[in-house]
């Protein structure tokens, strides 16, 4: 076989592979043994049937299977003789072989660029102290009570933190909010909807009421101004001055639990002690995880700033449209109507494409790292990124294995992402690492 390579461009080739009749000739008769010994013809013993017999009869599953092998051996000898990166196959044209006639067949593919790896050990990272205050295990204890409060009835007015009942409707311009965002309730008309005083999370509600209703009494009516931001989600009210009408119908004061038997029990824990203890220790593991991220964020920021080079087109396109799912996603998650993709189209894929970027060239230096170091997947390292994995989905690890064994391409993926895992693990032993001061 003879391969030529001709540049589309600087990730893309084209291996054109020539086949000789010879090779043509050798292939069949290896084929044609492969048919007698497995096909069963009436009147012969399986083995026996005439060679020609077997040609005639079987001509085109001979001929697809023919065409078959040549174009994956072709392939072989094209990448095994190109000695590039190949990041995978566009297109194939050609590849039909016939009987002592000369073939060819021409594969495009997208190639992994040729680069010089920039220095990647010993880069400089900054992470937090990990150090748990007694503050910090106070203010954690607080919030953890806060979540198991009850609210009582109180006679008096709302403070910053009750939980209010209210009604309200809002309104630009003399129209009613709930014309103009029919799907999206929360912003127009509300009846008798629990809401927190005070607070500051626009996910908890309409600032205007939120805030409006500190210092209102139950039966007290009220009217408020707000302005929507300019890059407010629901874009309908981007930028509008609106005006929320609301009453007050009753006030319910949020109530720690004490740290009492019953509250520790309910914790499953048997002192206070044992509670801050279980407190600090998760503090701490938190702060770990929340260092061990910011490392290696800021190694696969720095990595890719100390070298440029060109991507292949294919992965650079596949991982948009991944990350394009991901962004509508979570759009969606957060109530933005599919009406609303349409308008902004062009720039959902420019940020996808940019995202997709990003993790294209992270993938190709963490490779070639990896080639570099001669780090590898063993058999542990698949084992805790299924164990992952199956917690992540809820699954369990040995129904998650079934899963993904019947899918290639999955596994492929958890490979490598395995890979990245361990790769970025080793680069973060390999960093320097600073303590952000206070």
């Amino acid at each position: 076989m003879n391969v030529t390579i001709e540049d589309v461009s600087e990730t893309r080739k084209k291996l054109i592979v020539s086949v000789s009749t010879e090779e043509i000739l050798e292939e069949e008769k290896s084929l044609l043994k492969e048919f007698i010994k497995e096909v069963r013809l009436p009147g012969f013993r399986q083995g026996k049937a005439p060679p020609q017999l077997i040609r005639s009869r079987y001509a085109s599953e001979f001929a697809a299977e023919l065409s078959r092998k040549l174009s994956a051996s072709a392939y072989e000898k094209a990448a095994e003789e190109a000695k590039m990166d190949i990041a995978g196959v566009i297109e194939m044209d050609g590849g039909e072989f016939k009987s002592s006639q000369e073939g060819q067949v021409t594969f495009t593919v997208d190639v992994n660029p040729d680069f010089n790896l920039p220095e990647y050990k010993g880069i400089k990272t900054e992470v937090v102290s990990e150090e748990v205050s007694d503050e910090e295990i106070k203010t954690a204890i607080e919030e953890i009570r806060k979540q198991r409060s009850s609210f009582d009835v109180v006679d008096r007015a709302a403070d910053k933190g009750d939980f209010v009942k209210v009604s309200y409707e809002g309104e630009i311009e003399g129209q009613p909010i709930a014309e103009i965002t029919p799907d999206k309730p929360i912003w127009g008309k509300q009846e008798n909807t629990w809401e927190e005083a005070g607070a500051t999370k626009e996910e908890l509600g309409v600032s205007a009421v939120v805030e409006g209703i500190v210092g209102m009494n139950v039966g007290e009516k009220k009217e408020a101004e707000m302005e929507f931001p300019e890059d407010f989600k629901v874009a309908e009210l981007a930028s509008k001055k609106a005006l929320y009408k609301f009453e007050v119908h009753e006030v319910r004061a949020r109530v720690l639990p004490e740290m009492d038997d019953k509250f520790l029990e309910s914790m499953k824990l048997e002192s206070v002690e044992q509670f801050k203890d279980q407190v600090f220790e998760d503090l701490e593991n938190r702060k770990k995880h929340q260092n061990r991220q910011a490392k290696r964020q800021q190694i696969v920021e720095e990595l890719g700033s100390r070298v440029e080079f060109s991507l292949p087109e294919s992965s650079l396109e596949s991982e948009t449209n991944v990350a394009m799912e991901e962004i509508m996603m979570q759009n969606m998650n957060r109530g933005v109507p599919e009406g609303e993709f349409e308008k902004h189209k062009e720039e959902i894929y420019e940020n996808a494409r940019r995202a997709a970027a990003r993790r294209v060239k992270t993938g190709i230096l963490l490779s070639r790292i990896a080639a570099e170091e001669k780090i590898s997947i063993e058999q542990e390292d698949m084992q805790r990124a299924i164990l992952s994995q199956a917690m992540a989905t809820r699954t369990k690890p040995e129904d998650f294995v079934k899963e993904i064994e019947k899918d290639p391409a999955r596994l492929q993926a958890l490979r490598k992402s395995a890979l990245t895992d361990k790769v970025l693990e080793w680069l973060s032993e390999e960093a320097v690492v600073v303590e952000k001061s206070d």
